[in-house]
């Protein structure tokens, strides 16, 4: 709706110019310190799941290659054998 509007009042087409809606927080007063800290949280606990998920795959290789089952893997990882399988198609299609 913004993009249409400001189309309409510079006489150009919607494609013709990027939108950026930008919030200031400083305008929220108190709110923005737990505001800030809860966005920091989250892009923490987002590069730490990443990690996790990094992590699992590497181990799910090593156990892999070791000869080990997906059941023996998801024994030890504690997560199911599903799951396991899961992640192996994961892995082979980033691979791919």
């Amino acid at each position: 709706m913004a993009r249409e509007a400001i189309a309409l009042k510079l006489s150009v087409s919607e494609e013709s110019f990027e939108l950026a809606i930008q919030t200031d927080l400083a305008s929220l007063g108190p709110l923005e310190a737990s505001i800030e800290a809860a966005l920091e949280a989250r892009k923490a606990a987002a590069l730490a799941q990443d990690a996790a998920s990094a992590a699992m795959r590497r181990a799910v290789a090593e156990i892999r290659s070791s000869g080990y089952t997906s059941r023996d893997a998801g024994m030890l990882l504690g997560v199911s054998n599903q799951r396991i399988s899961q992640i192996e198609t994961q892995a082979g299609e980033r691979r791919t």
